[in-house]
Order: C-alpha cells, then sequence, then structure tokens
C-alpha cells in the first residue's frame, strides 16, 4: 500500500509534465503490482498503467517508465522510429533502463531478467536453446504433454528420449505406446 501512494502521488505530476512536451494526451492512469512488466499502455484508449513496484527505484527510473509509455502513444511497437521518438524526448533513457534492469532483487519483475534454463536441463547432446519439453513437465509436476516442442534433433517430442522416459514413469502414460 505504501508503494502504491508514492507512484499514485508522482505519477500525475510526470505525465502533466511530459505530455505537452511529447504532444499527447494519457487517458485513465492505473496501478498495479505486476509481475512481468513495469508498465502498460492501450494507445487505443490511452490508459497507462504503471507497476508500483517502481516505488522502490530511483525516481529517473520511473519517469523513464512514464515516458516509455507515453511514446507508446505515437508509436506502438518497439521498433525504430519508437527508439527514435524516445532517443528524442529522453536521451538518456538507455542508462535508465539499465537501471532497472539491474534490479532489487525479489522487487524485480520476473520478465527483467532473461530467464534461460540450466545446461543441464536443456536438450539432450546439448543441442538448441529451449529447455526439453519433458523435463519443464517434469519440474512442474504435469502429466501428460504440454506445447513446448523440443528442437532438433528430434523431429517431434514424442521422439525425444528424455521425454519418452518422463511419458514411461506417467500414469496417465500406462497401456500407451511412448515413442
Amino acid at each position: 500500500a505504501a508503494w502504491r501512494a508514492v507512484v499514485e502521488a508522482c505519477v500525475p505530476a510526470l505525465v502533466e509534465a511530459w505530455e505537452p512536451i511529447m504532444g499527447v494526451k494519457a487517458g485513465k492512469l492505473a496501478y498495479r503490482n505486476m509481475t512481468s512488466r513495469w508498465g502498460s499502455c492501450q494507445p487505443a484508449t490511452g490508459r497507462i498503467c504503471i507497476n508500483v513496484r517502481l516505488a522502490l527505484y530511483p525516481p529517473e527510473c520511473l519517469e523513464y517508465v512514464v515516458v516509455h509509455e507515453l511514446c507508446h502513444l505515437l508509436e506502438r511497437g518497439h521498433g525504430s522510429r519508437f527508439k527514435a521518438l524516445m532517443d528524442a524526448f529522453m536521451p538518456d533513457w538507455r542508462d535508465r533502463r539499465a537501471k532497472l534492469r539491474e534490479g532489487l532483487g525479489s522487487a524485480a519483475p520476473v520478465g527483467a531478467q532473461a530467464w534461460r534454463a540450466p545446461s543441464a536441463e536443456r536438450h539432450p547432446e546439448g543441442r538448441g536453446s529451449r529447455p526439453c519439453a519433458a523435463r519443464i513437465t517434469r519440474r512442474l509436476g504435469m502429466r501428460g504433454s504440454i506445447s513446448i516442442r523440443p528442437r532438433a534433433p528430434y523431429e517431434s517430442r514424442r521422439s525425444c528420449p528424455a521425454f519418452v522416459r518422463a511419458r514411461s514413469r506417467c500414469p496417465s502414460a500406462r497401456g500407451r505406446r511412448a515413442a
């Protein structure tokens, strides 16, 4: 609740200051405790949602997120035009984004750090960078098939040795051919 109060006190002033500079008009402002992003923008309605965890970061990080979301009112994606707009409005935005990506441990959203499976959980024989579907299934305690497909050299997940072994131990796979 304290985080929300800090962010709710700061964001409207930042939006009012940046709207005339950028030539945009934000719609409704919302505040949420999000787990995977710092902010979001709906260009059609102008609604901007800000993560309340930004209260834990320096004020320039909050300002960066506000300008980033306001920029989405001019350009939807994150392409070269978006980056050019960010460079024009806030030349040091990359440094501010780097501060957010450094994180504060558990306060940072999950998506702020790139997740990669440990090397032992990657596909057998070290092929591909995606984790093996069978090992994800076992780690999450799931039964049956899942939608993550292993990459080459296996044509399908059913031909992946790790997946076949996992399916053979699965109670729901009894009586079926695993491969």
